[in-house]
């Protein structure tokens, strides 16, 4: 609760601008704005100005803004000055400089009741036009005499004289002049002008050398009773549910049964409906007590009062106007962004109502403050833990709240790895340092995701290179994440192939590994039948394997792959054979006599020779041309020929590699006659390169059926010749022959002829 204390004093001093009004003004027409006629001169105010009228033999002056040049307002002979109340002023000549001329203006007034207390006061204001400026403005008040004197003189000392305010020398802005006193008869007439002190002198102060005069404008003129008490607030501002204390000086002291009221205006300064909001019963001077209620709305232009039941009396209302806050209707929100929060966030604070002014002061932890509605604290730290407080001002009104506010540390960045490069298929290796309670959380390519602080990917793609992001959180505080990117290559491999994947027995056997995809120096690991064997490069030779021995490689490449990459070789399945002796045997599909021409077939068999052996057949030791194949057949033999077979074996390991058959003889029976006529055939020329010719005479028969035959007993040629008169002519020609010997044969009407001939 406020406790606001106004003091009373028997001096209220009022803004110049408000005329203090407890008691009622004495003085009819006290701003002159009541006007008989507007004036056109500014001498006219015996004619113009209602109640007022010229004192002694003067010419004081009526202004009103309802004429216009040198009576007017605000401009008129004496300057620019408006009004200080309404529209009109009076002007008194309070000084000149070359003659003794002093102006007055007089009314009647209320009469004064003797022995009451009177205040009486005006504004003033110095005209532009004035070179000159004094201290002599006075009020001279009567109850019986003359309304007017003959005289331009300066009269003797009044009873009211502002000399203590020295020599007004203000051109702008109106003086309030105020001053009290008993009265000691029943005054009802008011006269306003210049006047002597007590010892008959005044004070001037000369402005400048342009003129000779001091003029003075008269406004707001108030004869009142003063109060009994007054009140002037030393703290303006409230708070609903608030205790006010005021204290008050009486003077005189009321009766015994008097009661003090103390009222609250509505916010906008009006008694009309005053709210007593305390009491007291007394007659002399002390303090009242009075509370603010609750249901006291916001406002800003409150005022107090005292009313006093004996003597009736009410204090001025307080000068100043008070604000009262009322904190339930003024939507009062204080409010802070988070009670837990993690280091390097942003710290918010926020309060409001809907009362202005309001003022605003935030303490709290690591020296903080701030003044304004919604501070913040960016990047907080640790040290920022704690309470902070809030204090909301506003018209006497406050309001604290307090927020505890803890800072958690925030992880820092992991420190991440990977075997990266790592080749496809293989595993991923990713890493992030170890920090005391914090979880982390990876992702990555397609769709990776993963909770452990070292997690792996097994068999990776292509797909699944990129970028890997890991965040470490330490409760609900995430570090900033970091990245590493992941690469892939291709897997590094061998590839071994031997000299001959079919040898002997006790032969070597060479085998070399072809390198895919690897750099730097790889390592190599031979094995038979997976039994490691020494041999350290990208070959190996031996020559202790069996059959079906598999040699194989393993390959350890260092470049490539997140780790040493371990490929392991095709396996190559040995075939060692072991060493035969391959033999041959022939037979004829006839083995009784044939015919001279008649074809004989002669067929070899192998043993132990290998699937694709080699034959070369003989005819009496003598190489057959061409005669190569595992059979052979021949029409020109001769009685008593020997036929046999050199083979030479296709196996591997042939021991020896060649072998010969048995032999066969054949047996030919005698030859068929000559065809008749052709007993005497030629051939010539004979060796010859293919072109030859048949000659002979006297023959018998009408065509002759010509073949020639190689050596191995194929037809190469066939014709028929047609003796003409009994003589054969008959050249032939052999295309596409080779050297070799050829034979014959001629056949007509069932017989045959032979010849044999040589092609060189």
């Amino acid at each position: 609760m406020k406790t606001l204390r106004f003091v009373m004093v028997q001096l209220f001093v009022c803004h110049i601008s408000i005329m203090c009004m407890a008691q009622q003004n004495l003085v009819a027409n006290a701003n002159f704005e009541d006007t008989i006629t507007c004036p056109s001169n500014s001498n006219q105010l015996n004619a113009s100005c209602k109640d007022w009228r010229v004192y002694n033999n003067t010419t004081p002056d009526y202004f009103n803004a309802c004429s216009s040049g040198n009576a007017g307002v605000p401009n008129n002979y004496g300057g620019n000055q408006p009004a200080a109340s309404g529209n009109a002023y009076c002007g008194v000549l309070a000084h000149h400089d070359l003659v003794t001329h002093f102006e007055y203006i007089a009314t009647q007034m209320t009469p004064l009741v003797p022995g009451n207390k009177y205040e009486i006061s005006m504004s003033v204001n110095l005209s532009d036009n004035s070179s000159y400026a004094t201290n002599n403005l006075g009020v001279f008040l009567y109850d019986s005499g003359p309304s007017t004197i003959g005289t331009s003189t300066i009269l003797p000392t009044p009873q009211v004289y502002y000399d203590n305010y020295g020599v007004i020398t203000e051109k702008q802005n109106w003086v309030r002049l105020k001053k009290t006193f008993f009265a000691d008869s029943a005054y009802d007439n008011i006269v306003i002008g210049v006047f002597n002190n007590t010892s008959n002198t005044y004070a001037t102060t000369k402005l400048n050398n342009t003129g000779f005069a001091a003029f003075y404008y008269i406004d707001s003129v108030v004869v009142k009773l003063t109060d009994y008490f007054w009140v002037t607030n030393y703290d303006s501002s409230l708070c609903a549910g608030d205790t006010v204390t005021v204290d008050y000086l009486l003077d005189p002291v009321l009766n015994t049964n008097n009661v003090f009221t103390l009222q609250l205006s509505d916010k906008n300064g009006s008694f009309a409906n005053p709210l007593a909001i305390g009491t007291k019963n007394d007659s002399t001077s002390g303090s009242i007590t009075g509370v603010i209620p609750n249901t006291t709305s916001n406002g800003t232009g409150y005022r107090m009062r005292i009313i006093s039941s004996s003597i009736a009396d009410t204090s001025d209302t307080t000068a100043i106007a008070i604000k009262i806050g009322n904190i339930d209707s003024s939507n009062v929100v204080v409010t802070a962004s988070s009670s837990s929060l993690c280091a390097g966030a942003q710290l918010n604070f926020s309060a409001s109502t809907n009362v202005t002014p309001t003022t605003y002061q935030w303490t709290g932890p690591n020296s903080f403050s701030s003044g304004i509605a919604a501070p913040s604290i960016t990047s907080v730290t640790t040290a920022m833990s704690g309470n902070y407080y809030a204090t909301v001002n506003f018209y006497g009104c406050e309001v604290k709240d307090t927020f505890s506010v803890t800072v958690n540390p925030t992880p820092f960045m992991p420190i991440i790895g990977s075997n990266s490069p790592v080749c496809t298929g293989d595993t991923l290796k990713l890493t992030a340092n170890s920090s005391s309670g914090t979880t982390y959380t990876w992702t990555g390519p397609n769709n990776f995701n993963s909770t452990l602080q070292n997690p792996n990917r097994y068999s990776i793609v292509w797909s699944d290179t990129g970028t890997y992001t890991v965040i470490a959180t330490l409760g609900n505080c995430v570090s900033p994440a970091n990245t590493t990117n992941v690469t892939a290559n291709p897997p590094p491999f061998a590839v071994i192939y031997p000299n001959n994947d079919s040898i002997c027995v006790g032969a070597a056997a060479t085998f070399t590994a072809l390198l895919n995809n690897t750099g730097g120096t790889p390592t190599f690991q031979w094995y038979v039948n997976r039994l490691p064997v020494n041999g350290s490069g990208t070959t190996f030779t031996t020559n202790t394997l069996q059959n079906n021995d598999v040699v194989s490689l393993d390959m350890t490449e260092y470049t490539q792959c997140g780790e040493p990459y371990i490929d392991p070789s095709n396996d190559v399945r040995m075939t060692v054979l072991p060493y035969l002796t391959p033999s041959v045997s022939i037979v004829s599909d006839i083995t009784t006599p044939v015919p001279l021409y008649h074809y004989i077939t002669f067929t070899a068999t192998a043993t132990d020779a290998g699937d694709k052996p080699m034959y070369q057949w003989k005819r009496n030791g003598t190489d057959v041309l061409g005669a190569q194949a595992g059979t052979w057949s021949a029409n020109t033999l001769d009685d008593n020929d020997s036929i046999s077979v050199v083979l030479t074996s296709s196996y591997l390991c042939p021991q020896p590699d060649t072998a010969v058959s048995n032999g066969i003889t054949v047996n030919i029976l005698s030859s068929i006659g000559d065809i008749e006529g052709l007993e005497n055939l030629a051939l010539y020329p004979n060796p010859n390169s293919g072109q030859f010719v048949l000659s002979a005479n006297n023959v018998n028969t009408e065509q002759v059926k010509i073949e020639v035959m190689n050596a191995m007993g194929q037809v190469v040629f066939t014709g028929v010749a047609t003796p003409v008169n009994g003589v054969l002519n008959e050249r032939v020609q052999l295309d596409g022959v080779t050297s070799g010997t050829y034979s014959l044969k001629l056949s007509a009407e069932g017989q045959q002829k032979v010849v044999r001939f040589s092609i060189k």
